[in-house]
């Protein structure tokens, strides 16, 4: 059974970074990976968990490599272009993404 198969919920440790898997992130990653997967089953109409779920959200995007998407599931954030590619397709602002609020 893989691994992806399974919840994965950040834990805040200490210092105030957050621990998925073996991958520590800060704040913000573990912010942008939680809304952008919402974001993505929304709008692939699946789960996270089934097979072809990033192939789909790759697919969504118009993105030639189900990797970038990858890296951003394991934390990795997205680069400037990516997210304006995000906004453009699904509507969803980098702001609410990486949870800038005003």
């Amino acid at each position: 059974m893989s691994l992806t198969q399974h919840p994965v919920v950040p834990l805040e440790s200490p210092r105030g970074d957050f621990v998925v898997g073996m991958r520590k992130m800060t704040e913000v990653q573990a912010i942008f990976r939680t809304r952008f997967l919402a974001a993505a089953e929304k709008h692939v109409a699946m789960s996270r968990y089934s097979r072809g779920f990033l192939s789909e959200v790759a697919r969504s995007l118009k993105l030639k490599q189900v990797s970038v998407v990858q890296r951003w599931t394991e934390g990795y954030m997205p680069s400037g272009r990516h997210l304006v590619t995000i906004y453009d397709r699904w509507g969803i602002t980098p702001n609410h993404l990486l949870g800038i609020e005003r």
